[in-house]
């Protein structure tokens, strides 16, 4: 069984988008050329539609709920949960700012970092999914 410091290659995360993660409930991992996905989901009709959208055989490994839904929300977060992640305070130093905000993006694999700068503030905007 997976144990919760359990990490995912990036590149994997990228084989499906957001929707078809929660869709489907699944963390997809490459060993080489296998292909298996995490699932709390034993829906037999899903590995078949699984296959179709990626386009090569998948073996389903069943999951922990609890497993699903923390790396679901970590990996795959939703537009609604990306906005509420966005609006807060940076406390971090201003020497790291640029670099805190681009590796921020990045993880919520943005597509666009939008700042307003006004007097005594800045506000950040994190554009994801367009």
């Amino acid at each position: 069984m997976l144990n919760d410091i359990h990490t995912f290659d990036p590149l994997d995360l990228l084989l499906i988008n957001s929707d078809q993660a929660w869709h489907y409930r699944v963390i997809p991992q490459k060993t080489g050329t296998d292909l298996a996905v995490f699932t709390d989901n034993e829906d037999a009709l899903m590995k078949e539609e699984l296959e179709f959208v990626l386009g090569q055989s998948v073996k389903i490994k069943i999951i922990d709920t609890d497993f699903i839904n923390k790396h679901l929300h970590k990996h795959y977060p939703r537009a609604e949960e990306s906005e509420r992640a966005a609006v807060r305070t940076y406390t971090g130093s201003s020497d790291n700012f640029l670099n805190d905000l681009i590796s921020e993006a990045k993880r919520l694999k943005s597509s666009d970092i939008h700042m307003e700068v006004y007097e005594d503030r800045c506000r950040v905007r994190i554009r994801i999914d367009g």
